[in-house]
């Protein structure tokens, strides 16, 4: 018997990320709606997550047991109302259909690969995100010295073994994550291993609409907002506080920038949000080109910069190239940005300057900076950066830290986070 947990929808995506990082998710299970009863009352939405965790105490509905049983939400379960219950479905057996197809795959080729079965008893993933018919499991998935046998399986058995992977997890594409350079603009992940399916043919130039079309597209959907992308040439962050674009000051009908736009992360965010226009900048042709292919599914239309003739109706605006031109690049078309994302980590400091020059020099606005941050550092880095935008502003603006969200762990020794600033001219008129 499994614990699970109740919570409002729009908690899902906190919670569920908590349970992913601490292996507690029951992928197979996943969330389920909750029927008419009294746990639906008073209007609020509400959702089931199942859990990993065994029932091994007796459950008392009270703040403290909850905390006791999940100590790895680290939280205020009372403010999150959450509550916990016992799951008392037969749970679909798929972990264990799974580990018993690998331990007969290895029993089968044992002889013919001179394997020591013993040696190859192995603890099954139970880790890997699902994106539409791809599961993309963690770089160290199959790390462990037991799991050395693969590196010398004939290319057809090591097919078949990824085959039967793909067959019960229930997906079509099978890829092991990997991180990215920490210092390359354009963000590719270079050493993303496709394990599994058709990804399409590796390129190096820059790619053809012929390439775009041969390739393999992901898409998904988060807070309401398709997102698609490549993986072997784009990356794609689960949940990075996209939401909280929504309770942002000021956003309808404004004019926003994103300076580092991707796939549209943030820039669809904002449009969901009611924003009137957002202009992004981006270097990277696959991710302008899953950013085209997200806007279409969004439904928000979308021009790129060559495409444009002075026309500048559409509700995104896409420049292909570096933002070191945005400012020449809108000199003539708005002065009156809101709300400016500069979404570039490690650091995205090269692009202050530029931010400082784009908002509304009338009432002024937000700036929302990236970065990656030592744990110890995040406050002091937080008041310098806040000094040196007030010098940028050359003392004439009051710049203020409004908030500063903890997103996820970048490195063992540092956080992305995202600093709120709000940024307003000492001569505001009214």
């Amino acid at each position: 018997m499994h614990y699970a947990i109740i919570v409002p929808k729009q908690k899902i995506q906190e919670i569920k990320n908590i349970l992913i990082k601490s292996d507690l998710y029951d992928q197979f299970r996943g969330i389920c709606r909750i029927k008419e009863n009294e746990l639906q009352k008073n209007n609020v939405e509400k959702r089931i997550i199942h859990t990993l965790r065994k029932k091994s105490v007796k459950f008392q509905k009270t703040n403290i047991e909850i905390q006791k049983i999940f100590p790895e939400l680290k939280c205020d379960v009372a403010d999150l109302d959450i509550l916990i219950v016992e799951d008392k479905l037969e749970r679909k057996n798929k972990h264990y259909e799974l580990e018993t197809f690998i331990h007969d795959f290895i029993k089968k080729i044992s002889t013919r690969y001179k394997l020591d079965e013993d040696k190859c008893i192995i603890r099954t993933p139970t880790r890997w995100t699902i994106y539409g018919n791809m599961a993309l499991l963690p770089k160290n998935a199959f790390s462990s010295s037991q799991w050395t046998f693969l590196s010398t399986l004939h290319s057809l058995d090591r097919l078949a073994f990824y085959e039967g992977i793909a067959k019960y997890i229930g997906v079509t594409h099978i890829a092991m994550n990997a991180t990215i350079p920490p210092n390359d603009p354009m963000r590719i992940p270079v050493s993303f291993v496709p394990l599994y399916g058709d990804f399409g043919p590796r390129i190096s130039k820059n790619p053809t609409k012929k390439d775009f079309e041969e390739a393999f597209w992901v898409t998904t959907k988060q807070n309401g907002i398709y997102q698609v992308w490549s993986p072997m040439y784009t990356m794609f962050s689960r949940g990075n506080k996209k939401a909280r674009i929504f309770r942002f000051p000021d956003v309808k009908n404004a004019i926003i920038a994103d300076l580092y736009a991707g796939i549209g992360y943030f820039a669809f965010s904002y449009l969901k949000a009611k924003a009137k226009k957002v202009f992004c900048w981006e270097i990277n042709p696959w991710s302008i080109e899953g950013l085209c292919r997200g806007a279409q599914l969004n439904k928000f239309t979308y021009k790129k910069s060559n495409d444009l003739n002075n026309n500048y109706d559409d509700q995104l605006i896409v420049f292909e190239n570096t933002n070191k031109l945005a400012n020449k690049q809108l000199a003539e078309k708005t002065k009156n940005i809101r709300h400016i994302n500069l979404g570039l980590l490690p650091s995205s400091e090269d692009s202050w300057p530029i931010a400082t020059k784009m908002l509304d020099s009338e009432i002024g606005g937000w700036i929302h900076v990236h970065a990656a941050v030592c744990d110890k550092e995040i406050y002091s880095w937080t008041n310098k950066s806040k000094e040196k935008f007030t010098e940028l502003f050359k003392h004439q603006w009051e710049v203020k830290i409004e908030h500063i969200e903890k997103v996820k762990r970048f490195s063992p020794k540092s956080l992305h986070i995202v600093v709120d600033l709000s940024c307003i001219p000492k001569t505001k008129k009214n």
